[in-house]
């Protein structure tokens, strides 16, 4: 128990209270499925103890009230262990879970409508490339029409560390390849996403028998993952934990520890890549793992899992207060200063012979660096000065595979993580960023080149996304190919456009004229019944 005064409770965002609500019993339930839509909590499946389940309960979030939902087409699944996303706006992506026929591989959509009541209407939706794809206690989430799915438990309930895509609007499934620090196999851990980077947090494994605190992210760009190594409070290992986002704002609830159930709350701040503890002004909420947690408005509502002594059916809500939920944009605040002055400090560095070890020549210019600077920087240094290399005894290292200009847009990047590129520079710097693994510096290239596509340079633009493997890059050539063919046609130098760039952009452009006669097939039918 903290015995904290209304006064300080009121001035300390990493204080909170919690009630539980008072409404009619909605069943036990665990392993389900919860997601927000407008003002309602929907949910669908679990395991109430007695076996899984296959209905669907709203939550009216202003009432307070359970109600549950007759689906108006289809009857769905029996299941625990799935996932839900949703998926403008109103549908529901369900995919995988387990029962007692075994592990599925089906993907279903509850597709949502409001007039005066909801309604739902539950369809098996019929994929392409999910015969391998059998997977419960994974996580999923919605990147640009697709969704990505990670590890789990397989048909033989054993942990995975894959990640598979389905396409939302071809329903194909692809098996993804990925480099990096790629995490181990786990299952029952949880995911978010936030600009452009899936989040992956804890889990259990039952290779290692072990629970993990590690987080990792993906790079949805370069298909790239890194081992983030968080600031702040620790958190125990753990699987089963919910996680709810606001921004760069992640709330994580419970879990499953050594130790047994939990109850304490943590907050991630994304940018930060911190770690803070919050703790209740009076005791904890009930322990417990397995649930499920939504934010709405200025609270966490947490409802159903696992506890000590049994599946619990009890639903609180966490009042986070408005400084709680705006935590992340008073840090943001407060930090621009302090960014500045760090950038001006690394800028009074560079170049600067005080306290250098070692000094870069690039085609007759001298580079005086700081090891531990350029090591904790970039990978590649790292690599260098770390291992057997030749480099990493020598005090002056010659560069001839790099111009000055180039090296020194580098180096920069390094030390002030900031860099003004034109055109020519951002050509140059693309593969030399790709070579020394900087990969925010190659998307800031990729970018910068993305812009510039034109007519003359389609070919070779593509070429060079090719060479180096420039998603961001990739994807505007594209989607310039898709809206200037006709141009392109006329010009000789497109038989020498990789193939695979003729297949992408055909198929897309395939796609749109499928999607445009659908649209008319659809005006055709309604100008016929009038």
């Amino acid at each position: 128990m903290y015995p904290f005064s209304a006064d300080e409770l009121s001035t300390h965002p990493s204080i909170v209270t919690w009630q539980e609500l008072s409404c009619a019993d909605s069943g036990k339930r665990k392993f389900h499925t919860s997601t927000l839509f407008k003002d309602y909590i929907i949910t669908y499946g679990g395991d109430s103890g007695s076996g899984e389940l296959d209905d669907i309960i709203l939550f009216d979030c202003k009432k307070n009230a359970w109600r549950s939902v007759e689906t108006s087409e289809g009857i769905p699944t029996v299941r625990q262990g799935h996932t839900a996303c949703l998926y403008q706006d109103n549908t529901i992506i369900i995919f995988g879970g387990i029962n007692r026929a075994g592990v599925l591989n089906q993907t279903s959509k509850l597709i949502i409508s409001q007039k005066d009541e909801i309604s739902i209407e539950f369809q098996n939706v019929g994929t392409e490339g999910n015969d391998e794809i059998f997977r419960y206690s994974h996580s999923a989430v919605i990147y640009e029409d697709a969704m990505w799915v990670f590890a789990g438990a397989d048909k033989q309930r054993k942990s995975t560390n894959d990640l598979f895509k389905l396409d939302l609007v071809n329903w194909k499934w692809e098996k993804c390849v990925t480099t990096g620090d790629i995490p181990h196999k786990r299952h029952f851990h949880s995911a978010f996403i936030q600009k452009g980077k899936m989040y992956i947090f804890g889990g259990y494994s039952t290779f290692s028998e072990a629970y993990s605190n590690e987080i990792f992210s993906l790079d949805f760009a370069t298909m790239q993952w890194e081992l983030l190594v968080p600031l702040g409070n620790t958190i125990s290992p753990r699987s089963g934990t919910s996680v709810s986002q606001q921004g760069d704002t992640v709330y994580l609830f419970g879990g499953y520890t050594i130790k047994g159930h939990s109850s304490d709350l943590f907050s991630y701040n994304i940018r930060e890549n911190y770690f803070e503890e919050i703790l209740f002004q009076s005791v904890n909420p009930i322990q417990k793992a397995y649930h499920q947690s939504i934010l709405y408005r200025n609270g966490l509502i947490i409802w159903g899992g696992k506890s000590k002594k049994d599946i619990s059916s009890s639903i609180f809500r966490i009042d986070l207060g408005e400084k709680a939920i705006d935590q992340d944009e008073i840090s943001k605040d407060f930090n621009k200063p302090r960014q500045s002055k760090y950038i001006n400090q690394m800028k009074g560095m560079l170049y600067n012979r005080k306290l250098s070890d070692v000094c870069f020549e690039v085609q007759g210019q001298e580079f005086p660096c700081h090891r531990i600077v350029l090591a904790a920087r970039c990978k590649y240094f790292d690599n260098m000065f770390s291992s057997d290399w030749a480099e990493a005894h020598q005090s002056k290292i010659n560069i001839q595979d790099i111009n000055a200009a180039t090296f020194k847009a580098l180096i920069e990047f390094i030390y002030c993580d900031e860099v003004k590129l034109s055109e020519d520079l951002a050509l140059d710097l693309l593969g030399v960023s790709d070579k020394y693994a900087l990969y925010d510096l190659k998307h800031i290239c990729e970018e910068v080149l993305a812009k510039k596509i034109s007519l003359e340079n389609f070919v070779s633009r593509a070429k060079i996304s090719d060479l180096f493997e420039a998603l961001i890059l990739r994807q505007a050539i594209v989607e310039f190919g898709i809206k200037n063919m006709m141009l392109l046609q006329e010009k000789k130098e497109l038989n020498d456009l990789p193939t695979e760039f003729f297949i992408e952009i055909i198929m897309k452009l395939q796609g749109k004229v499928s999607k445009l006669e659908d649209k008319v097939k659809a005006l055709n039918k309604k100008f016929y019944e009038k």
